[in-house]
């Protein structure tokens, strides 16, 4: 074997053993736990607003081709969806682009289903999060406009409608009002 082979091999073992001590580092779950006051709105409609408070507790990882994934619970106190749903912990896997769907295990006469109540968006040390939630509506034809959201961190409403269109910019027609 020549020389150049021999080095060769040895710079390709020395990446793929780079990368397997690597990988686990940038996969690795991170626990995150925030709390913060947030507001509830509905868009368009500056006379609804109120404040509410947001708790995050969880672990947060990356994922090998991109976007993240919470695993943990989100409490809100005002959060518009059943008391059982309130504490259950959920799985959101977030896109590249940070939109995941917020999706509870419902169990009715012993049946299971996943159930999407809404989308949402979390910055990945969990530090602010805006959520908005379909009220009965199908998850592929939904529309942001008019719908009713929770951002924190904020302590208005400007500052919600802005948390809140930071993190969904990519996904709104226009801004959220």
């Amino acid at each position: 074997m020549g020389k150049m082979n021999k080095y060769a091999i040895y710079a390709i073992m020395l990446i793929v053993s780079a990368m397997a001590l690597l990988l686990p580092l940038y996969v690795w779950p991170r626990e995150v736990a925030s709390e913060f006051e947030g507001v509830m709105f509905r868009d368009g409609d500056p006379s609804y607003h109120e404040t509410v408070s947001i708790e995050i507790e969880g672990h947060m990882n990356k994922r090998l081709f991109g976007g993240r994934t919470f695993l943990g619970t989100v409490s809100i106190d005002k959060m518009p969806v059943r008391d059982d749903f309130k504490s259950q912990r959920i799985q959101v896997k977030f896109n590249s682009a940070g939109l995941g769907r917020l999706v509870y295990l419902e169990t009715v006469d012993g049946v299971r289903s996943l159930k999407t109540e809404g989308f949402m968006s979390m910055s990945p040390e969990a530090g602010s999060l805006t959520i908005i939630f379909l009220e009965g509506a199908d998850a592929e034809d939904f529309d942001f406009a008019g719908g009713l959201l929770i951002a924190g961190p904020a302590t208005d409403r400007d500052g919600a409608v802005a948390a809140a269109n930071s993190m969904f910019g990519d996904f709104i027609e226009k801004p959220l009002e």
